[in-house]
């Protein structure tokens, strides 16, 4: 509209009911709180990924201080460096041969109820 009067050709122009243009303006301050609030909401975030970047890098040098402590005290009490890995298979391996020797032993001794059965009931 153009000094209160509306022009002769309306075909490049879009027309609207005025709710429908209130509708549009409430929701672009819907969208620009959304926005707003996005915002704030990363910054939290970038925040939040920057202490867990600096509390990964404390807990990263507390593990090397660790096994370095670790291996110290391996050469005082060893003498050298043992593979840890190495020695809990070996422990491992251990129980598994302790359970295997009790199992062997208890088969001979059932093994020899068996016969015995055996030879009283053939008679």
């Amino acid at each position: 509209m153009q000094n209160g009067v509306l022009p002769s050709d309306l075909s490049s122009c879009l027309v609207f009911h005025s709710a429908g243009v209130n509708q549009l303006a409430n929701r672009i301050k819907e969208l620009q709180q959304e926005k707003a609030q996005q915002i704030r909401k990363f910054k939290e975030l970038k925040k939040s990924h920057i202490h867990l970047i600096k509390g990964k890098k404390a807990m990263q040098e507390k593990l090397l201080g660790l096994d370095e402590k670790c291996q110290n005290m391996m050469l005082l009490k060893f003498g050298r460096e043992v593979d840890l890995k190495k020695l809990e298979n070996i422990s491992t391996n251990r129980i598994a041969e302790e359970l295997k020797e009790t199992i062997a032993k208890k088969d001979v001794k059932y093994s020899r109820k068996l016969n015995e059965w055996d030879v009283s009931v053939s008679f």
